[in-house]
């Protein structure tokens, strides 16, 4: 695997110096995806569905997901385009979910 670095420069200290955040993709790839692998689609969807419920948002918390080898389908509607973000963000951070795909479907009450 090649290994993929990033720094940040995070401004300077008191004497001057300037601090840097380097990270590595590689290791932190690696580290979601043994994550996955520990952790099977049942956890995940009961991950997700706690997640989403957890939002605040009764919207998202009627949306439907299912979890197939680390990639979660939503499904549902909601009224915002920022609801259905809200959504997807809410899942992405769900540990062990690798991929989205966001079938939520944007509908006004218009």
């Amino acid at each position: 695997m090649m290994a993929t670095t990033a720094t940040m420069n995070l401004g300077s200290t008191e004497n001057g110096q300037k601090e840097r955040h380097v990270w590595h993709a590689d290791i932190a790839m690696r580290r979601t995806s043994e994550l996955a692998h520990r952790t099977t689609d049942e956890e995940i969807n009961g991950f997700v569905r706690h997640a989403l419920h957890s939002t605040g948002y009764q919207q998202i918390r009627n949306l439907k997901a299912h979890c197939d080898n680390g990639v979660v389908t939503l499904q549902g509607c909601v009224p915002t385009y920022y609801l259905k973000q809200v959504a997807q963000t809410t899942v992405l951070a769900v540990p062990g979910v690798c991929k989205i795909d966001n079938d939520v479907r944007v509908v006004s009450s218009w």
